[in-house]
């Protein structure tokens, strides 16, 4: 068989020698195209599993957080109590509104991020081939969800309770304005029936 440099300084090389070259190439090439394709899918598998690990990480890290915010919360919704004054209970009720409006709609936004990221990722291993995804002990869909209820639960009757709780602290400030008149006006009724002499000077004055 002839090497390679004699093929290229032959006239006509001898056709089973270049059938033999031709076969060895296309047999070398072929087994790096199937090692290289192999590759490549290793390579996609592996990056495929590295993104559902990414996804169960960020969903156990976002459901801890949103569940301890919600714990922390619930029972400051639950606690309606006051210092029996107006601005006091004007003040709780201020601390609520900034709940609704500040404090809540991301923690909202948080909990749609949850829902949506769990569905996507058991879509992501049921098209892999592999298990569904069981987060940890307490941190399901539907443990959130639950929580969830409980908070809103509070949140209503915390919401029936702060207005009627102004309403009767305006109430109860007026009469004891109204109280504090009365008594002034029977104190200098009281003077004037000691000295009525000395009141109407003071009239005459």
């Amino acid at each position: 068989m002839l090497d390679a440099e004699e093929m290229a300084n032959s006239f006509k090389p001898d056709d089973r020698c270049v059938m033999t070259y031709v076969s060895a190439y296309y047999h070398a090439f072929a087994g790096a195209l199937k090692a290289e394709t192999a590759a490549n899918r290793i390579c996609k598998v592996l990056k495929v599993n590295q993104e559902n690990e990414r996804l169960m990480q960020e969903y156990e890290r976002l459901a801890s957080d949103l569940l301890e915010w919600i714990c922390q919360t619930t029972p400051w919704l639950e606690n309606r109590t006051t210092d029996n004054t107006l601005p006091g209970t004007q003040r709780k009720l201020s601390e609520f509104r900034d709940y609704r409006r500040v404090r809540k709609p991301p923690r909202l936004e948080q909990k749609a991020k949850l829902e949506t990221d769990f569905n996507t990722l058991q879509t992501k291993l049921r098209l892999s081939n592999r298990p569904a995804y069981l987060p940890t002990e307490g941190k399901m869909v539907s443990d959130i969800a639950n929580a969830w209820k409980t908070l809103e639960f509070a949140e209503r009757g915390f919401e029936e309770v702060a207005p009627l709780r102004v309403d009767a602290s305006r109430a109860f400030r007026s009469f004891g304005q109204e109280v504090q008149t009365q008594m002034r006006h029977t104190r200098r009724m009281g003077q004037r029936k000691r000295n009525p002499t000395g009141s109407a000077r003071l009239q005459t004055l």
